[in-house]
């Protein structure tokens, strides 16, 4: 017998083991590393690397913490409530009463 035989009809999809798991890289989430690698390569293209650098390990220090201490998904309602972000078949953040 061989591997092919055992292989899934290639319409069938993988199921992955835990389904709501963020992606990772090594032991940081995603969401991690854009805090910290975005403003590192803005001040690699602004010649401010050093300043970058430590602006960016403040920056986390700061995501991480409120990500901690409080419910997932709390920054992006937050954003939703600035009005810095929408969501799908939701009212601007700012419609207090609505009619029908």
């Amino acid at each position: 017998m061989s591997s092919s035989d055992n292989a899934a009809p290639s319409y069938l999809k993988t199921v992955h083991k835990y389904l709501d798991a963020k992606k990772q890289l090594l032991w940081w989430e995603m969401d991690d590393i854009y805090i910290l690698l975005g403003p590192f390569i803005v001040g690699i293209l602004v010649n401010r690397v050093l300043f970058s650098l430590l602006f960016s390990l403040i920056a986390w220090q700061i995501y991480s913490k409120i990500k901690s201490a409080n419910q997932e998904g709390y920054l992006l309602h937050l954003l939703y409530h600035l009005g810095l972000r929408k969501f799908k078949n939701c009212p601007d953040s700012w419609i207090k009463e609505m009619t029908e």
